[in-house]
């Protein structure tokens, strides 16, 4: 939402991110830094979800958590 308000899609990135995570005390989270879980979701060029990988691992929304 933030790019079609005029944001870089860097700095939106990191309003999705870095500065929640960082709000709630979350320090293992908010960027792919060795040592931090790994939740990423990978979008198009268009936003569409391509996959969602929590601590990780391909998250597969068929199976239980």
């Amino acid at each position: 939402n933030l790019t079609r308000f005029g944001f870089p899609l860097p700095q939106a990135v990191a309003c999705a991110g870095a500065v929640p995570a960082r709000l709630l005390g979350l320090a293992d989270r908010g960027s792919l830094t060795p040592g931090k879980t790994a939740d990423v979701v990978l979008f198009d060029k268009q936003f569409n979800l391509l996959k969602t990988i929590l601590a990780g691992r391909l998250f597969d929304p068929a199976s239980p958590l």
